[in-house]
């Protein structure tokens, strides 16, 4: 087990256990507390996690720091999968969401010389010590969601156009498509997608079960899905019919 694997399985004990020990954990993982240690420091720098002086615990809030830990191996897998699409200076848009935060990471430690243009706060903030250039269109800020929103977002992304936009859901619906939440979100994903050649979702395989309750109406632009391999087969089935290219991480 490497690192990357290593950690993706601690999140998820943190997850399960909601709080454990820093020497509990290095026994589960047969390594030492120094390496163990040097691990949750990794993951409390990421947000994932809270470290304390010998214990490591799930952090209790609703926001994206908190749901980046749920599914985490799943949705690394997806991101890693995700950066295959991008090439090196290459110029992007990123939509906000935990899957599209951890494939801004993995693009930031991969790719050189990448733009990408957001309208999440958080991921920005999220991927701030990379090289990677970052540009935030201007909106309305969503203080829960961390994103820009709303009319000053819809005139500010008419300056830019793109081949690719990679974006998150909640659901997905035989009847409309992929959905979310937030009409806001949305609204904004629906504005970001005009401005771009290629939609492609990163999502995990579980939100293919939940029909959502309120489509992104984004019908016909979706060309490529990135999900993990236990996406069921009714779902799988329904995008190849609808022209869209499944990739499996």
């Amino acid at each position: 087990m490497n690192k990357d694997q290593r950690q993706a399985k601690l999140v998820e004990i943190i997850n399960e256990k909601k709080k454990i020990s820093v020497n509990d954990l290095a026994e589960i993982f047969a390594v030492s507390t120094v390496t163990m240690r040097k691990d949750l420091t990794d993951l409390d720098s990421a947000g994932l996690i809270r470290r304390t002086h010998n214990f490591a615990e799930l952090i209790d809030d609703d926001s994206i720091s908190q749901k980046l830990s749920f599914h985490f191996k799943e949705k690394t897998e997806i991101a890693q999968k995700a950066v295959d699409l991008v090439s090196d200076g290459e110029t992007i848009m990123v939509e906000s969401g935990s899957c599209c935060a951890i494939f801004a990471k993995k693009l930031a430690e991969t790719k050189k010389n990448i733009t990408i243009i957001t309208n999440s706060i958080f991921i920005a903030d999220y991927i701030r010590d990379s090289s990677v250039q970052v540009i935030v269109i201007g909106g309305i800020y969503q203080a829960k969601s961390q994103v820009l929103i709303g009319p000053v977002l819809a005139e500010s992304v008419k300056n830019y156009k793109v081949d690719k936009l990679f974006i998150g859901a909640d659901g997905y619906s035989f009847e409309w498509g992929f959905s979310n939440k937030d009409p806001f979100r949305g609204e904004a994903v629906r504005h970001m997608a005009e401005r771009c050649d290629s939609v492609i979702v990163l999502t995990e395989s579980h939100k293919f079960a939940t029909s959502g309750c309120l489509s992104l109406g984004l019908v016909g632009k979706v060309d490529r899905v990135v999900t993990d391999k236990n996406i069921n087969k009714k779902a799988k089935d329904h995008l190849k019919a609808s022209g869209i290219k499944l990739i499996l991480s």
